[in-house]
């Protein structure tokens, strides 16, 4: 499956281009570093065009059906969605 992917009863939550600047997808805890930071944010929106947001991220969630959002004070992004994300701080 492309974005998200239950492994044997754990739930390991996947990136789908997103990377951590080491080129490697980005799962869950790598996300959860951004917790309470500034960041710019990069992501494809519903129309496929790509988006920069600079938000202070102050959540990490999952929406059942939806599956993981960052919680932004601007907005809330799908991660699913993010090709990158950068600390401004």
């Amino acid at each position: 499956m492309g974005g998200m992917q239950e492994e044997l009863g754990s739930l390991a939550l996947f990136l789908s281009g997103c990377t951590t600047g080491g080129g490697r997808a980005m799962n869950i805890p790598d996300a959860k570093q951004y917790i309470g930071r500034n960041c710019n944010v990069t992501y494809k929106d519903r129309m496929g065009n790509i988006r920069n947001a600079i938000l202070h991220i102050h959540d990490l969630s999952f929406v059942p059906l939806y599956g993981a959002y960052l919680v932004g004070d601007i907005e809330d992004v799908c991660l699913d969605r993010v090709t990158a994300i950068k600390l401004i701080d």
